[in-house]
């Protein structure tokens, strides 16, 4: 019965494009298989009217982020499709860089922010139970 079978959406974690791509590290990450996630059509809707986006991190923040997260987590085989296991494993990525000793104040804040972006998106999908 494929008519009952809930239709899934393709959902970047780290939105929006245009800003996420500015980077070359910020799109590394934003195409990374482990951070695009299966979810339903109101499940997305409600992610993306609630949260307008996710902040970009510094430069450094990025590069430090690619550094730590891509190396270990580079493709879907390495992480699996246990999504919000793979948004974990990425925000323990961001804590970490961010708590390099030549990381700004602010750099700190927009990354800690970043991660309450995420988390928000992962109570939603624990709903969904992905």
């Amino acid at each position: 019965m494929n008519s009952d079978k809930i239709k899934l959406e393709k959902h970047h974690v780290l939105y929006p494009r245009k800003l996420w791509n500015l980077y070359d590290s910020g799109h590394k990450l934003r195409t990374n298989n482990a951070l695009i996630v299966p979810i339903s059509h109101a499940a997305h809707l409600l992610i993306h009217g609630e949260l307008e986006q996710v902040p970009l991190l510094d430069t450094y923040t990025l590069d430090r982020v690619v550094g730590i997260f891509m190396p270990r987590y580079d493709s879907s085989l390495t992480m699996g499709t246990n999504y919000i296991n793979n948004i974990n494993k990425f925000q323990d990525a961001i804590e970490e860089a961010i708590d390099h000793p030549r990381a700004s104040r602010a750099a700190r804040s927009v990354g800690f922010t970043a991660i309450e972006a995420l988390d928000y998106q992962t109570h939603i999908m624990r709903k969904e139970e992905l």
